[in-house]
């Protein structure tokens, strides 16, 4: 709905933005008359939930869905589509559940209560709301999976690990759920080995019995160690995991999965969120070990279940990060600081920069696989896997840092001189909290382009080569706000 206004209207970005609190709450009336059993079947059959990405739509529905939407209500309409024999309803409840699951699972990280950020109120909402109601009926009432078409069950599971880091995410705030959970994985599989296998197969089973594993609280913890603030964005930078607890938990990885090493369907979609794609790091770590087995067909059929480096739909042009080099109008001086504007995401930064004064933005491949907050304590003799990123300033060179700081979302960034970080790195205190953000080795020991962007210029920021800018800015820009401070720092004939 709120799509069709924005586009075919032409509204602009500050008239939808005032639209928000009133579409979220008319929004939120739908929800609430989707609990009466009178109204249900209307308000699924006209609820808007675009299945299309846009900046809008999440931040109007996520608010209601979280205020409005309980798990009982979740049940309600499982059941409806279990107990009804009208085609039509099953038809218009099928497709409302189908709809729903994969609008939340997509858009559950847009929260313009939490500014945009993941918060655990947010995630372990989603779990309880969605995930728990339906394994509790899976438990308790297994004949109603019988007459639910296998194809919608199929697609609301496969939903659990649509994106790698929501799974992550999800894995850490559950884990105390998923524990409770477990001991009822044994009795369901004697107390109803074959109700829903007759019926051509069992999903949610195949999924509980995942999520109870050991591997998901591996996962829940490598999920703790990438956070590098209390709320972790989902387009923000993630921490670098320390190697030693990095090798100490493929160790455990691998040790489970010796044991169940040839349930390739099993092994593949967790191994994808515990060493996820673009986590070099992490699968570097898991295949050197995997490939140091005594058994090497093992070995080998184990390393088929890991992710591969790239998957299809993987960038390759340069984008924005959300790191700005410039001077902030807000704070009053003439100094230069370092910002991340995708902190707020999916809101527009709220700073603006001077004019006629340093501005760059660093671009990347991609930020979640090249760059990382590394702990001060790994950079040592880390050169081959890590490179700070260096802003060149005035023939002097500055890298970027901040604390890792779980209890806050704040994020704070800081310009150290390359003396105060070698200085830093040898203090213990320091070692453990402080963080500089580096550039991320590819699995052949190289580097992708990571570059400062001026209007005029591209300074590689490990090197400090310097080319021309050629970039195409809309590219660059393309799934961040940063457009808009760039545009109103440099001349409208260069973004023409």
């Amino acid at each position: 709905m709120l799509q069709g206004y924005y586009y075919k209207a032409n509204m602009s970005e500050c008239e939808v933005a005032n639209l928000l609190p009133y579409m979220t709450r008319f929004n939120g009336f739908l929800l609430r008359d989707l609990r009466n059993s009178q109204s249900q079947l209307l308000v699924a059959s006209v609820f808007p939930l675009p299945q299309m990405s846009d900046w809008a739509s999440p931040l109007v529905n996520i608010p209601a869905f979280k205020r409005n939407l309980d798990a009982q209500t979740i049940v309600s309409l499982w059941d409806l589509l279990y107990t009804s024999g009208d085609p039509v309803v099953r038809a218009i409840i099928g497709s409302f559940i189908r709809n729903i699951y994969s609008f939340a699972a997509r858009n559950i990280y847009c929260d313009n209560d939490k500014i945009g950020r993941v918060s655990s109120s947010s995630i372990l909402w989603y779990w309880r709301c969605f995930w728990m109601p339906l394994f509790q009926l899976r438990i308790h009432k297994p004949q109603v999976f019988c007459d639910i078409p296998l194809d919608l069950l199929e697609h609301v599971c496969g939903l659990f690990y649509l994106r790698e880091q929501i799974t992550g995410l999800v894995s850490a705030e559950m884990i105390d759920d998923a524990k409770h959970l477990r001991p009822m994985i044994g009795r369901i599989s004697k107390t109803h080995p074959s109700v829903l296998r007759e019926c051509g197969g069992d999903p949610l089973y195949h999924l509980l019995s995942q999520i109870t594993s050991p591997l998901f609280e591996i996962l829940a913890f490598l999920a703790t160690e990438r956070r590098i603030s209390k709320y972790q964005s989902l387009i923000g930078i993630e921490r670098s995991i320390p190697k030693v607890n990095l090798e100490s938990m493929c160790e455990r990885v691998i040790e489970y999965l010796l044991g169940i090493w040839n349930d390739q369907e099993t092994l593949y979609p967790i191994l994808a969120a515990i060493v996820p794609w673009y986590d070099t790091m992490s699968r570097k770590e898991l295949r050197k070990q995997l490939q140091a087995l005594e058994d090497a067909n093992i070995g080998k059929k184990l390393m088929h279940s890991c992710p591969s480096q790239t998957p299809l739909n993987y960038i390759t042009f340069l984008r924005c990060t959300g790191i700005v080099v410039a001077v902030c109008v807000d704070e009053g001086s003439d100094d230069i600081h370092v910002f991340d504007d995708h902190q707020g995401f999916p809101h527009p930064p709220s700073r603006a920069y001077a004019k006629d004064q340093t501005y760059m933005h660093l671009v990347a491949t991609q930020r979640r696989q090249n760059l990382r907050w590394v702990p001060c304590s790994e950079l040592t003799n880390s050169e081959e896997e890590y490179k700070p990123i260096t802003i060149f300033l005035d023939r002097s060179e500055f890298h970027i840092s901040r604390v890792r700081d779980l209890s806050t979302d704040s994020c704070e960034l800081h310009l150290w001189s390359k003396q105060v970080l070698e200085l830093r790195s040898t203090i213990p205190k320091f070692e453990s909290e402080w963080h500089i953000l580096c550039a991320i080795a590819r699995d052949d020991n190289l580097f992708d382009d990571i570059l400062w962007m001026t209007d005029k210029t591209l300074v590689n920021a490990i090197t400090g080569e310097a080319r021309s800018n050629e970039l195409d800015i809309d590219a660059a820009f393309g799934q961040c706000w940063c457009d808009r401070n760039w545009s109103a720092h440099y001349s409208s004939s260069f973004m023409s």
